[in-house]
C-alpha cells in the first residue's frame, strides 16, 4: 500500500495548523507550503498524489499554481480549498482541468476527510500501485 501524501498550500498559519490537527489525526502524511514558489520547490523531491491549495495568496493565485502543477505533475489531484468561491479564474481552471476539485472554507471536518478519502480512491484507480512480481518473491522457511 503506497502512502498518502496531501501538500497543503496556504498562507495562512492557522489554516495550516488547522489542516495538520486533521490530517495527522488520521493518519494521512503531509506537506506545507505557505505560498505557490514554495510549495514547487517541495514538489521537485517529495512524491504527494493531492494538493490542497488555497486561491487568495501572495505571489501567485491558487490556481496559478494549480496550473503550473498541472504541466509537471499531471497525474496529482488539485483541489482549491477557498472561501472566495465566486472567481470566475477557479471556475475556468476547473473546466480546462487545471483545478479537479473545489472545496470551500470554513470546512466541516468530516465532509473534508470524506473527500480526501474519495480523491486518494480516484488517484487509486487512475494510477495504481505496481503489483509485486510473483516470479521475483522471496519466501523465508
Amino acid at each position: 500500500m503506497q502512502k498518502k501524501v496531501i501538500l497543503c498550500v496556504d498562507d495562512e498559519p492557522s489554516i495550516l495548523r488547522s489542516l495538520t490537527r486533521l490530517l495527522l489525526m488520521n493518519k494521512y502524511h503531509y506537506i506545507l507550503a505557505a505560498n505557490g514558489d514554495e510549495a514547487l520547490n517541495l514538489l521537485q523531491n517529495n512524491k504527494a498524489q493531492i494538493v490542497l491549495s488555497d486561491y487568495r495568496m501572495p505571489g501567485m493565485t491558487g490556481t496559478e499554481f494549480l496550473k503550473e502543477v498541472s504541466e509537471h505533475y499531471p497525474a496529482t489531484i488539485r483541489v482549491i480549498l477557498s472561501g472566495y468561491s465566486q472567481a470566475t479564474q477557479v471556475q475556468d481552471a476547473l473546466n480546462n482541468g487545471e483545478v479537479h476539485h473545489f472545496l470551500e472554507k470554513p470546512w466541516e471536518e468530516k465532509e473534508l476527510l470524506n473527500k480526501l478519502s474519495s480523491y486518494f480512491e480516484q488517484y487509486d484507480t487512475l494510477y495504481p500501485p505496481p503489483k509485486a512480481d510473483p516470479e521475483n518473491a522471496t519466501t523465508s522457511s
